[in-house]
C-alpha cells in the first residue's frame, strides 16, 4: 500500500487504482494538492508503510501514564515493548502531537 502525510498531520491510505493514469499518481509529491474526501490537502510525504511517516512513538503503560520515546533515545522497538505496553505512531503538526496509528496484536501499525 501506499500513504500519504498531510500537512494537518492525517496519514491517508492512496490506492493506486483510484488513478487512471500512472503519471497522475506520481505526481503525488511534497508540496501537491490531492483532493480527498471533497477536501484539498497538501501532500508532506508520500510513504510504503505508515512507520516511515510517524515521527514518534507513544507508548502507554498498563497504569495508563504516557511516555513519549524519540528515535534517538535508546528504548526497545514496538514490536519488543508489544503486550507489556499499547504502542502509538504520532506526528508533530502545529497543534501539537497527533495520534495516527496504533499497533494491533499482530505488531502492524493501523491506522486510526
Amino acid at each position: 500500500m501506499n500513504y500519504i502525510r498531510t500537512k494537518d498531520g492525517r496519514i491517508i491510505i492512496i490506492e493506486t487504482e483510484d488513478f487512471i493514469d500512472i503519471k497522475e499518481y506520481n505526481k503525488l509529491t511534497e508540496g501537491t494538492i490531492y483532493e480527498y474526501d471533497s477536501e484539498e490537502v497538501e501532500i508532506v510525504k508520500r510513504a510504503d508503510t505508515i512507520e516511515e511517516l510517524i515521527d514518534e512513538y507513544v507508548f502507554v503503560s498498563k497504569t495508563g501514564k504516557n511516555i513519549i520515546f524519540r528515535e534517538d533515545m535508546f528504548f526497545p522497538t514496538p514490536q519488543e515493548a508489544r503486550g507489556k505496553m499499547d504502542c502509538y505512531g504520532a506526528v508533530w503538526t502545529e497543534w501539537g502531537l497527533k495520534y495516527v496509528a496504533k499497533m494491533n496484536k499482530d505488531g502492524e501499525f493501523e491506522l486510526i
